[in-house]
């Protein structure tokens, strides 16, 4: 139906003994004439892991420096949001959980982002994910369960869920 978002074959995970490579694109695309309000959110995720090194890309958005067999984790910026005449809520709840243990890191995204690395430290930067403009209507986005968006002439729905373990 117009004005619903619609969520693709979230994951394509190939891992070969220490080669992981995981793609999410195009999860989100949201159009809504009344309230003006698109979010988009495509290739989300490349990553590759050979024996100390990560590389992970977030639609240019992802910003990581590697030294060897370390790396450092930054999240910025999350939610940029402009709005007119409405009431909006974003809300970023339990983001982030890092756990470093010798040379061991995982970082979990709501459940969506799980990572190991035997032999390095991760990171993770991600920056100016959603951009929503709105005119008329109320949005609320919560990134955990990731978008619930009610508009004043449709309403729309998504939900990204556990789309990373590896």
């Amino acid at each position: 139906m117009p004005g619903y978002p619609r969520l693709r074959p979230f994951l394509m995970l190939k891992d070969s003994d220490s080669e992981m490579t995981a793609t999410l694109e195009s999860v989100f695309t949201q159009k809504d004439s009344d309230s003006e309000m698109t979010a988009t959110l495509e290739s989300v995720f490349t990553q590759k892991d050979s024996d100390s090194e990560m590389i992970a890309t977030l639609e240019s958005v992802f910003t990581q420096k590697d030294s060897d067999s370390e790396m450092t984790a930054s999240l910025e910026s999350v939610f940029t949001q402009l709005d007119s005449d409405s009431e909006m809520t974003a809300s970023l709840e339990s983001v982030f959980t890092q756990k470093d243990s010798d040379s061991e890191m995982t970082a979990t995204l709501e459940s969506v982002f799980t990572q190991k690395d035997s032999d390095s430290e991760m990171t993770a930067s991600l920056e100016s994910v959603f951009t929503q403009l709105d005119s008329d209507s109320e949005m609320t986005a919560s990134l955990e369960s990731v978008f619930t968006q009610l508009d004043s002439d449709s309403e729309m729905n998504a939900t990204l869920e556990s789309v990373f373990t590896q």
